[in-house]
């Protein structure tokens, strides 16, 4: 998980889960979310609650943008 986080940065990590979970199709982010509660436990300072938020809604507008609904 160190590795994952060093080699993707948090942002990289919380899209990758949101895209996993195809939440922009679902427009569910619940599993997306629990997906990430052991990087939240473990990097607690980088893994807010307000930066998780804020990629999700990024995420969903690169979606819209690039039609990947």
């Amino acid at each position: 998980m160190v590795q994952d986080v060093a080699d993707n940065t948090a942002v990289g990590v919380i899209r990758r889960e949101y895209f996993n979970y195809e939440s922009q199709l679902t427009m569910d982010t619940t599993n997306a979310m629990a997906s990430l509660y052991r990087y939240m436990r473990l990097f607690p300072e980088i893994f807010t609650k307000d930066l998780i938020v804020q990629t999700f809604r990024q995420c969903f507008r690169d979606a819209v943008e690039n039609d990947w609904l």
